[in-house]
């Protein structure tokens, strides 16, 4: 399904389901697919909150977006900063914000 949306030119947000141990396994192999130029990372908040963390409680925030960009980056083989900057890149091109 992934190469299907890629072909399509769709870009990709991953949520906290990266963070699932027990039930990402699929999605940590796919992200491995996705060409940096079309990521986006997102928290699906007040949903999903990052299972491999301890302490976050069970309504996920904005903030938690910082381990699912850990995660993401670790499973795709690339760099934390190098991933934040293009799905930052990728989120301005996406939305039509200009940056500051």
């Amino acid at each position: 399904m992934l190469k299907q949306y890629l072909s399509m030119g769709f870009s990709i947000g991953i949520t906290g389901w990266i963070c699932d141990d027990r039930r990402s396994g699929d999605l940590r192999k796919a992200v491995k697919m996705i060409p940096l130029d079309r990521i986006l990372i997102e928290t699906d908040a007040p949903y999903l909150t990052p299972h491999n963390v301890p302490g976050l409680g069970r309504t996920n925030v904005p903030q938690n977006i910082r381990y699912v960009a850990n995660q993401l980056a670790a499973c795709m083989g690339v760099a934390e900063e190098t991933l934040l900057e293009h799905a930052k890149n990728n989120t301005e091109r996406l939305f039509g914000i200009t940056p500051a």
